[in-house]
């Protein structure tokens, strides 16, 4: 529950990583395919970062890296909410979706994007509102992006020219990170 895993927070190894992957509606777009990872591809990308132990938050609409995640073994100790993601799985942006109960999902979201905003440092993908969201309302010290540096919605393509807002490309990026 929120209550339990927020009681936990001041205390748990740090840091903490406020963990978001895709894996809804978003990974339907072939357009955006560094957004749908594995959980053990983000558990790869913190180890590239020199980030090899502490606890994770993780926040996801894929039910298949819910649950590797709460199966997950590795020197992270790993929250994960119990929410039915099964209902997230589509190919329609939720924001379009009739079939979902919009106080329920919008609650679990709220309920998710509160636990982000405790991390340490916040690792997503920043094609997301959600994972610009949490890292605005954050006091993060890092963010990690599986795509792209911060960039507007509209303007959110890697490769694009720096005159249209966007940031850099992935290789560029990397070389920040070093």
């Amino acid at each position: 529950s929120y209550a339990a895993t927020v009681a936990t927070i001041n205390s748990v190894q740090r840091p903490l990583v406020g963990m978001h992957i895709r894996g809804g509606d978003a990974c339907a777009d072939q357009r955006r395919p560094t957004v749908c990872i594995t959980f053990a591809n983000a558990i790869r990308q913190l180890h590239r970062n020199g980030i090899r132990k502490g606890s994770i938050i993780l926040s996801t609409d894929d039910e298949d890296v819910a649950r590797d995640a709460a199966a997950y073994a590795g020197p992270f100790k790993v929250m994960v909410l119990g929410i039915d993601r099964k209902k997230l799985k589509s190919d329609t942006f939720v924001e379009s979706r009739t079939d979902l109960d919009r106080v329920k999902t919008f609650e679990e979201m709220w309920t998710e994007l509160g636990l982000l905003v405790q991390a340490d440092v916040l690792l997503g993908s920043f094609y997301s509102n959600f994972a610009r969201v949490a890292l605005q309302l954050s006091n993060a010290r890092a963010y990690i992006p599986l795509d792209a540096f911060w960039c507007p919605y509209c303007l959110c393509q890697l490769n694009m020219p720096r005159s249209h807002g966007s940031e850099y490309s992935t290789a560029e990026w990397k070389g920040l990170m070093e």
